[in-house]
């Protein structure tokens, strides 16, 4: 949280600003629209009151979420605790207490992320616990990427939320195997053959050096 999504920000927030400046050097009366991973922190200063290069208005943001949303929900656990979806009474006061829980111990990373932020000229900082959903909230549109079968059910989508389906295959689907990649065939032969053992590995959020993950 620390090294990846907070103390990077003032670094990136002035990437963005130097794109938005080049932007509108380029066509000062065309639209901006920024188009954004919905975890990239780099941009939240544009919300909270962060001045923009001159001549630049506030542009219209659409963010695209490849993970499970970090978002509150009175329904549901904070991220990473433990918990189904439950709207009885109970246990929304329970989940309740949870997300108490977490606004405690993880105080010290909202301090440091409103901190940033007025380091980067924002004139207000954030409301609510950590990556409860500030990040989601501040953009015109969320296109979740996947189903809403694919999460918990919850009653409190926010209204700028949709749902837009899988990434499409890269390559055009092989006869008998309909949207599955081309080494997708041998894969289950080998599999079922039982001469050979298949190892899942993928790439990590921070580490992407493909020679320290994958071909390990």
């Amino acid at each position: 949280f620390k090294a990846t999504w907070i103390e990077t920000i003032p670094g990136e927030w002035a990437a963005v600003k130097d794109a938005l400046a080049a932007l509108h050097g380029r066509d000062p009366e065309r639209q901006i629209i920024v188009f954004t991973e919905a975890l990239f922190f780099g941009i939240l200063p544009m919300f909270y009151g962060a001045e923009l290069p001159p001549g630049v208005e506030r542009p219209r943001s659409v963010a695209l979420s490849v993970t499970v949303p970090l978002l509150r929900s009175i329904d549901l656990p904070p991220f990473g605790f433990p918990g189904d979806a439950d709207t009885s009474k109970e246990g929304r006061a329970r989940y309740a207490r949870k997300h108490a829980q977490w606004a405690e111990c993880s105080a010290h990373l909202k301090g440091l992320l409103d901190a940033k932020l007025l380091e980067c000229g924002a004139t207000s900082t954030t409301g609510g616990a950590f990556v409860t959903g500030q990040n989601y909230v501040c953009h015109d549109i969320v296109l979740q990427l996947g189903s809403p079968s694919f999460f918990f059910p919850r009653s409190d989508w926010p209204s700028s939320f949709r749902f837009a389906g899988c990434i499409p295959a890269a390559e055009e689907p092989k006869e008998g195997w309909p949207n599955l990649p081309s080494w997708w065939e041998e894969t289950v032969r080998l599999a079922d053959s039982g001469k050979r053992k298949i190892v899942v590995v993928a790439q990590g959020t921070v580490e992407v050096d493909p020679n320290l993950l994958i071909i390990p």
